[in-house]
């Protein structure tokens, strides 16, 4: 009688699991057909042109790989984050319809929040005025940190050209 104790909690256990891992080996993984809704992607690559080069633009970055320590509750992703594409320090934070605690916190860490409404895409001009303030004087050549200016690269490939010269070495 007690192999009947033993017994039935594994018959059990092996009635409840059996569908479960059924179920599993039947579901392969697939691929999303893609990472971004249609009108978001729209959004994405208004947002990417009008930054150009100046900054590499994320879409729907989630909160917590943002900031640090990890907000204590679940916020919904950023729609689409600005880096600069060298160091990739975040720049700017875009969401259709940004919380509260998104606002609060995205300030209290001293990121720039900017709401976009979809209905501000209509007007071509909005996005370049609304980044502009973030991508810094973008008609002013800068020489990044790790780059040379055209000047600086020019005067370098001179000393090296200079080197390659057969020139005798002096000692």
């Amino acid at each position: 009688m007690e192999w009947l104790w033993i017994l039935a909690p594994l018959v059990l256990a092996v009635v409840l699991l059996l569908p479960r891992l059924q179920r599993r080996q039947s579901e392969a993984p697939t691929l999303v057909p893609a990472l971004l809704s249609p009108p978001a992607r729209q959004v994405f690559l208004q947002v990417q042109q009008a930054a150009g080069a100046h900054a590499l633009v994320l879409p729907q970055v989630p909160a917590e790989a943002l900031f640090q320590p990890a907000p204590d509750r679940a916020l919904p992703a950023l729609d689409l984050v600005l880096c600069d594409p060298h160091s990739l320090k975040p720049l700017l934070a875009i969401s259709r319809s940004p919380s509260r605690a998104l606002r609060q916190l995205c300030q209290s860490a001293g990121l720039p929040l900017e709401a976009l409404p979809e209905q501000e895409l209509d007007n071509p001009s909005t996005l370049p005025l609304l980044l502009a303030p973030y991508l810094g004087d973008t008609s002013a050549p800068q020489a990044q940190h790790g780059h040379l200016t055209n000047d600086e690269r020019d005067s370098l490939f001179d000393a090296i050209q200079s080197l390659n010269r057969d020139e005798p070495v002096s000692s």
